[in-house]
């Protein structure tokens, strides 16, 4: 149950940045967890009022840097206990996930028939110092 009964927009942009290894208390390499899990989660809480809302649309935030996560070792998939740990490779990776989500939500939302359009974005460069070096 809901306290509103329509959801127009929803934005994932939650996430971090190339931070060293590290595990969530459930056991999951912090960048597939804060970047992919917790949206996948969040939207699936909110499925059901965003199909309910015509036109409702989903932007996953994803970013160039997919590029960098882009080869999955299945045998390793998560970086168990920080075995082959990359940063930006783990970065890169949280990144693909959300393209895929986003292309298997708007892939399914089209075959229901739904107006709800799902999407994906890059959020653009700007030159800070939120790179860690």
């Amino acid at each position: 149950m809901h306290k509103y009964n329509r959801l127009d927009v929803l934005i994932n942009n939650a996430g971090i940045m190339a931070t060293p290894y590290s595990e969530t208390v459930d056991g999951f390499e912090n960048h597939f967890a804060t970047n992919y899990l917790g949206h996948f989660a969040l939207t699936g809480r909110l499925f059901d009022i965003l199909e309910a809302t015509p036109n409702a649309r989903v932007v996953s935030v994803s970013s160039l840097a997919y590029f960098f996560g882009n080869k999955i070792d299945f045998d390793n998939l998560y970086y168990e206990h920080g075995k082959g740990y990359g940063r930006w490779r783990a970065y890169g990776r949280s990144k693909m996930e959300m393209l895929l989500f986003a292309y298997e939500m708007q892939r399914r939302l089209i075959r229901k028939g739904q107006s709800t359009i799902s999407l994906a974005a890059h959020p653009g460069l700007a030159q800070t110092n939120i790179i860690p070096a």
